[in-house]
């Protein structure tokens, strides 16, 4: 029976690969779309703030170190992205209880 002696340079290239870049950014958009189905909605001061459901982003590429692999992101650039993650009880009195949106929606998200 032959043996299977797998070639890590080609396995790092499909590790970075197009294809992957773009399977990760698949993944890295459902987590997005989970995210949103699941954010909380209030009301927004004036008009140069958004509201936490429409500051999600995804990207994706390649990463470098520590080994060069494809990656997806989701990213949220609201201003209150962080209490409306982790609540503000750190910064002065709770008015904010964390809701953990981007960690429930890689939960939901994971087939």
């Amino acid at each position: 029976m032959a043996r299977f002696n797998p070639s890590y340079v080609g396995l790092g290239e499909l590790l970075a690969s197009p294809e992957m870049q773009a399977a990760m950014h698949e993944k890295a958009a459902k987590i997005a779309d989970a995210a949103r189905a699941i954010s909380p909605v209030g009301p927004v001061d004036d008009g140069e703030k958004t509201h936490y459901v429409d500051s999600f982003t995804v990207s994706s590429g390649v990463r470098e170190e520590p080994t060069r692999r494809a990656y997806g992101r989701v990213e949220n650039d609201s201003d209150h992205a962080a209490a409306v993650e982790y609540g503000n009880g750190r910064t002065g009195p709770k008015t904010i209880g964390a809701h953990h949106v981007l960690g429930r929606a890689i939960d939901f998200a994971r087939e």
